[in-house]
């Protein structure tokens, strides 16, 4: 009988704080405790909601609100370096960096917001790390990226690419 008290209330105490994390992340924390954790590598506003920010950090892809809380949107803790939004679909976001376990992640793609990520293309010579990237607002199928001291272009939304060593012209 002892024995089933324990680990009931060994069951108890990590149902408790397994719980009060789960109210701490959708509460969120500060701006100041984000940077205590980790730094920001990327940030852009939302397209459909000029109150939240979206952050790319090092361990991980957040949204800062109104309230000034920052909420970890992905369950991903990827390092993304390079990011961007797409400049007319507020769901999708362009991203490079490495995963949490080490290597490059190549580019990687968001369609609903930052929730999933995959990978789009690791490259050329990848898997990559994109350290900048960018989409070009008059075509969204255009992408740079810099990689190992080139430019990488995309003119398929990133699915495939060329390396360049000349900047783009206007």
């Amino acid at each position: 009988m002892r024995y089933f008290q324990s680990a009931f209330l060994l069951l108890t105490a990590l149902a408790t704080l397994l719980l009060a994390g789960c109210s701490r992340e959708e509460k969120g924390i500060s701006l100041e405790q984000l940077r205590q954790q980790t730094h920001i590598h990327g940030l852009a506003f939302d397209r459909s909601d000029s109150d939240r920010l979206w952050l790319a950090t090092h361990h991980g892809f957040y949204a800062v609100g109104a309230d000034r809380m920052a909420r970890r949107i992905s369950e991903e803790t990827h390092d993304f370096m390079g990011f961007t939004p797409h400049p007319a679909d507020a769901e999708t976001f362009f991203a490079s960096g490495h995963p949490a376990r080490g290597g490059n992640l190549g580019l990687v793609v968001s369609t609903d917001g930052g929730k999933r990520w995959e990978q789009r293309s690791p490259g050329v010579d990848g898997p990559v790390d994109f350290h900048q990237l960018t989409v070009s607002e008059a075509d969204p199928n255009v992408l740079y990226g810099a990689y190992a001291g080139w430019l990488q272009v995309s003119h398929d939304g990133g699915i495939n690419g060329r390396s360049r060593d000349e900047l783009p012209t206007a």
